[in-house]
């Protein structure tokens, strides 16, 4: 009696609490960012995430845009001017183009055949007629990649570079396109058509619009309060975070349902919602409690989203918890069920001898069950880990199809960066070229590997025979190339970046092992 009597004191103030509450968590939970970088789903302690932060730090967290001009090898001046106007945002730290590329490697004295070589499939397509422009954002560009990618597609646009004439690829472009589609904006079209399904199930089992209605709204309430509560929290939303709406909207309906038909089967005695819950309570907070250890779970693994999934999902739960049992009694106070309006599914299934029937064959079930999942479970050994950031986006998309066309036509995105340690030993500057050289060619047999660059891809093949014109090359060369570029530290570190074939048949684990084999070989 205490229990009804309470919902039959507080019931409207607790609807009106969610009703006023609810702007306030919308709010919220609009504010939550968006953040699939790659990076998020390194372990924070694993030896190729330290090896990743220490390369940042001596290099910089470089990303960079390419532009694919069709037909731009043969309007240079065209393509200079989109990289000048492109230059000109205050995202874009620097853009390097053909001839850009040309002009430096001519003034290293590096024979104009062997230019063209180290370009071609670089920023340049000969075969194609395709120029590339390498843009390389800065760090305000970082922090903003899509209002430094639509900057980019607007200069295109002036100078009138639109449609298939132009494409766009890279890391920001991709991570830009992906937290447009995981953003809450972009999916708020699929979540109503979501909530319109629910409200016809819902009217479906309670036959009553006004039950019907506050049940969703208090849904959606619980929503906004497991996403309001990540912000609060300092979490980001992601594409696995994605799903946690659909998650708190089903396990709260589950409840709500549970507890209405728990009442609706109570209805004739003396205290239907006491007896109901009474009944209720003990499964809905079993079910809650172990689908949070489950959930909770997550939380041991170093992958980052998914440790964020672990935590959140596991509000979630509790807060379709305590909406669905705590809440819903407060609906069905003010709203009671009319017993003549009880919607019962005697009329259509005959649950109770469905129910009699796996009772009376319960071994013969068991045993069924237990070899369809041995025989389906096989599959699992067959499995194999594969996190491909290009996967995520629509087959049909205008970024995928850049990708891919840029992969084609000009050069490789994907990259396995090769950092050279050359110790406190003072080594001549030409002898660590030519050290360099030797690595390049070793990464250069992996049959993955398409093309390499470092900062000895700008010096000629052999030096000039007179030392004054050599050390005139080594210093326009320390002049010429930032600690951010290929060396850092005052040229003790070296970097090679060596660019990974798409068509590569090979996971990309197994081409960075093999890779490392050979180099220490």
């Amino acid at each position: 009696m205490m229990i009804s009597s309470f919902y039959k004191k507080y019931s409207r103030q607790l609807i009106w609490g969610v009703f006023c509450t609810l702007p306030i968590l919308t709010f919220l939970a609009e504010l939550l960012p968006s953040n699939n970088d790659i990076e998020t789903w390194l372990p924070k302690d694993s030896d190729v995430r330290i090896v990743y932060d220490r390369f940042k730090a001596e290099f910089g967290a470089e990303e960079v845009v390419l532009v694919a001009v069709q037909g731009g090898l043969d309007q240079p001046s065209l393509v200079e001017a989109t990289a000048g106007r492109i230059e000109s945002l205050p995202t874009v730290r620097q853009c390097w183009t053909p001839e850009r590329l040309k002009s430096i490697l001519h003034e290293f004295k590096v024979e104009p055949a062997e230019i063209d070589k180290r370009l071609n499939g670089l920023l340049m397509n000969s075969e194609k007629n395709v120029a590339g422009i390498l843009v390389l954002l800065s760090d305000t560009g970082i922090k903003n990649r899509a209002g430094t990618v639509q900057g980019i597609r607007e200069k295109l646009e002036y100078n009138q570079l639109t449609g298939n004439e132009v494409q766009l690829a890279g890391a920001p472009v991709v991570i830009a396109e992906l937290d447009r589609l995981g953003s809450q904006k972009n999916n708020k079209k699929f979540f109503i058509i979501t909530l319109l399904i629910s409200l016809c199930l819902l009217y479906y089992s309670f036959r009553e619009w006004k039950k019907t209605l506050a049940t969703l709204g208090l849904t959606i309430w619980a929503i906004n309060l497991t996403t309001a509560l990540i912000y609060l929290g300092g979490g980001e939303m992601n594409f696995i975070l994605g799903a946690l709406s659909v998650m708190v909207l089903v396990f709260t309906l589950a409840i709500s349902i549970h507890v209405h038909h728990y009442v609706a089967s109570c209805i004739n005695e003396p205290d239907p919602l006491s007896a109901a819950l009474k009944i209720a309570w003990k499964p809905c907070v079993l079910a809650t409690l172990t689908t949070t250890i489950g959930l909770f779970s997550l939380t041991v693994s170093e992958i980052g989203p998914v440790i964020q999934f672990g935590y959140a999902a596991s509000v979630g739960t509790f807060v379709s918890l305590i909406t669905g049992l705590g809440l819903t009694p407060a609906v069905l106070t003010l709203w009671p069920i009319d017993p003549e309006k009880l919607h019962s599914g005697k009329q259509r299934w005959d649950f109770q001898r469905c129910a009699n029937w796996l009772i009376d064959h319960s071994g013969r079930v068991s045993i069924a069950t237990i070899v369809l999942v041995m025989i389906t479970g096989v599959g699992l050994f067959s499995l194999r880990t594969k996190i491909d950031p290009l996967d995520f986006l629509p087959v049909e998309g205008r970024v995928i199809q850049d990708v891919r066309a840029v992969q084609d036509n000009l050069t490789e995105l994907d990259s396995i960066e090769a950092i050279v340690d050359f110790g406190d030993e003072e080594i001549p500057f030409i002898n660590k070229v030519e050290r360099i050289r030797k690595l390049e060619a070793i990464i250069q047999q992996h049959p993955a590997v398409r093309h390499t660059m470092s900062l000895a891809s700008f010096f000629p093949k052999q030096f000039p025979e007179s030392p004054f014109e050599t050390a005139r090359l080594l210093s326009h060369a320390q002049s010429a190339h930032g600690d951010n570029d290929f060396t850092s530290d005052g040229e003790r570190l070296w970097r090679i970046s060596a660019r990974i074939s798409s068509d590569a048949d090979l996971p990309q684990d197994q081409v960075y092992d093999e890779l490392t084999v050979m180099i220490d070989d």
